[in-house]
Protein backbone atom coordinates (compact mmCIF):
# COMPACT_ATOMS: atom_id res chain seq x y z
CA UNK A 1 0.00 0.00 0.00
CA UNK A 2 1.54 3.64 -0.79
CA UNK A 3 2.05 6.10 2.19
CA UNK A 4 -0.32 8.97 2.76
CA UNK A 5 0.26 11.83 0.37
CA UNK A 6 1.76 9.56 -2.89
CA UNK A 7 0.81 9.47 -5.92
CA UNK A 8 -1.34 6.18 -7.18
CA UNK A 9 -1.78 5.85 -10.83
CA UNK A 10 -4.58 3.73 -12.38
CA UNK A 11 -2.75 1.77 -15.05
CA UNK A 12 -6.09 0.34 -16.24
CA UNK A 13 -7.85 3.25 -16.96
CA UNK A 14 -5.07 4.85 -18.25
CA UNK A 15 -4.88 1.61 -20.65
CA UNK A 16 -8.74 1.84 -21.39
CA UNK A 17 -8.67 5.50 -22.35
CA UNK A 18 -5.67 5.17 -24.64
CA UNK A 19 -7.69 2.40 -26.19
CA UNK A 20 -11.11 4.54 -26.73
CA UNK A 21 -9.02 7.75 -27.86
CA UNK A 22 -7.38 5.25 -31.07
CA UNK A 23 -10.75 3.90 -31.48
CA UNK A 24 -12.65 6.81 -31.70
CA UNK A 25 -13.06 8.96 -35.17
CA UNK A 26 -12.48 12.63 -33.79
CA UNK A 27 -11.46 15.26 -36.00
CA UNK A 28 -8.70 16.95 -35.60
CA UNK A 29 -8.76 20.57 -35.83
CA UNK A 30 -5.43 22.64 -37.15
CA UNK A 31 -5.27 26.09 -36.39
CA UNK A 32 -3.60 28.86 -38.45
CA UNK A 33 0.09 29.43 -37.16
CA UNK A 34 0.73 32.71 -35.25
CA UNK A 35 1.79 35.05 -37.32
CA UNK A 36 5.03 36.13 -36.64
CA UNK A 37 5.66 40.05 -36.54
CA UNK A 38 9.14 40.96 -37.53
CA UNK A 39 10.72 44.26 -36.39
CA UNK A 40 11.32 47.09 -39.08
CA UNK A 41 14.37 48.52 -38.84
CA UNK A 42 13.28 51.09 -36.50
CA UNK A 43 12.51 48.38 -34.09
CA UNK A 44 9.15 48.80 -34.45
CA UNK A 45 7.06 46.11 -35.33
CA UNK A 46 6.13 46.09 -38.95
CA UNK A 47 2.43 45.80 -40.45
CA UNK A 48 0.49 41.98 -40.50
CA UNK A 49 0.07 41.56 -43.17
CA UNK A 50 2.47 43.40 -44.82
CA UNK A 51 0.66 46.30 -47.17
CA UNK A 52 0.52 45.85 -50.49
CA UNK A 53 2.72 48.93 -52.81
CA UNK A 54 1.48 51.83 -54.00
CA UNK A 55 -0.47 51.60 -56.78
CA UNK A 56 0.23 54.42 -59.57
CA UNK A 57 -2.25 56.13 -61.32
CA UNK A 58 -2.56 55.65 -65.09
CA UNK A 59 -5.34 55.27 -67.34
CA UNK A 60 -6.34 51.87 -65.82
CA UNK A 61 -9.15 51.73 -63.04
CA UNK A 62 -7.05 51.06 -59.98
CA UNK A 63 -7.66 48.08 -57.47
CA UNK A 64 -7.05 47.65 -53.79
CA UNK A 65 -5.72 44.43 -52.46
CA UNK A 66 -9.57 43.27 -51.84
CA UNK A 67 -10.17 43.69 -55.98
CA UNK A 68 -12.72 46.34 -54.94
CA UNK A 69 -12.64 49.21 -57.34
CA UNK A 70 -11.62 52.78 -55.38
CA UNK A 71 -12.53 54.47 -58.45
CA UNK A 72 -16.51 53.16 -58.11
CA UNK A 73 -15.51 53.61 -54.17
CA UNK A 74 -14.76 56.82 -54.10
CA UNK A 75 -18.09 57.40 -56.44
CA UNK A 76 -20.09 56.15 -53.98
CA UNK A 77 -18.66 58.35 -51.02
CA UNK A 78 -18.92 61.13 -52.35
CA UNK A 79 -22.52 60.68 -53.08
CA UNK A 80 -23.12 59.71 -49.88
CA UNK A 81 -21.34 63.12 -49.04
CA UNK A 82 -23.50 64.88 -50.95
CA UNK A 83 -26.79 63.48 -49.79
CA UNK A 84 -25.90 63.76 -45.86
CA UNK A 85 -25.43 67.79 -47.03
CA UNK A 86 -28.50 67.76 -48.69
CA UNK A 87 -30.71 66.81 -46.15
CA UNK A 88 -32.79 69.98 -44.90
CA UNK A 89 -32.23 71.28 -41.00
CA UNK A 90 -35.70 71.25 -40.55
CA UNK A 91 -36.10 67.95 -40.10
CA UNK A 92 -33.22 67.66 -37.49
CA UNK A 93 -35.59 70.64 -35.50
CA UNK A 94 -38.55 68.61 -36.10
CA UNK A 95 -36.86 65.26 -34.84
CA UNK A 96 -35.40 67.34 -31.44
CA UNK A 97 -38.90 68.83 -31.17
CA UNK A 98 -40.92 65.39 -31.30
CA UNK A 99 -37.67 63.65 -29.09
CA UNK A 100 -38.46 66.02 -26.22
CA UNK A 101 -42.23 65.70 -26.66
CA UNK A 102 -42.02 62.05 -25.96
CA UNK A 103 -39.41 62.32 -23.30
CA UNK A 104 -41.40 64.51 -21.46
CA UNK A 105 -44.81 62.07 -21.98
CA UNK A 106 -42.73 59.10 -20.90
CA UNK A 107 -41.44 60.83 -17.62
CA UNK A 108 -45.14 62.12 -16.52
CA UNK A 109 -46.07 60.26 -13.81
CA UNK A 110 -49.81 59.08 -12.70
CA UNK A 111 -51.61 62.59 -11.41
CA UNK A 112 -49.96 64.44 -13.89
CA UNK A 113 -46.87 64.88 -12.01
CA UNK A 114 -43.43 65.02 -13.67
CA UNK A 115 -40.35 63.45 -12.38
CA UNK A 116 -38.56 67.34 -11.54
CA UNK A 117 -42.26 67.61 -9.65
CA UNK A 118 -41.48 64.36 -7.80
CA UNK A 119 -38.05 64.80 -6.82
CA UNK A 120 -38.73 67.57 -5.27
CA UNK A 121 -41.56 65.79 -3.27
CA UNK A 122 -38.97 63.20 -2.13
CA UNK A 123 -36.55 65.70 -0.89
CA UNK A 124 -39.24 67.74 1.11
CA UNK A 125 -40.41 64.49 2.85
CA UNK A 126 -36.39 63.45 3.50
CA UNK A 127 -35.70 66.96 4.94
CA UNK A 128 -39.19 66.12 7.29
CA UNK A 129 -37.69 62.94 8.47
CA UNK A 130 -34.65 64.26 9.04
CA UNK A 131 -36.15 66.97 10.99
CA UNK A 132 -37.99 64.35 13.07
CA UNK A 133 -35.09 62.44 13.90
CA UNK A 134 -33.68 65.34 15.32
CA UNK A 135 -36.45 66.13 17.75
CA UNK A 136 -36.46 62.61 19.09
CA UNK A 137 -33.03 63.45 20.39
Amino acid sequence: MAPKGAIHWDEDNIKLNDEESLQANRMKITEPKTPFHYLEEDGEPAAYPPKAAAAEASGERVHDAKGLDMGALEALTSQALERRQDQPDDDEEEHAKKFAEHRSNHYKLQGGQSLAELRKLAAAAMDEEDEDEDEEK
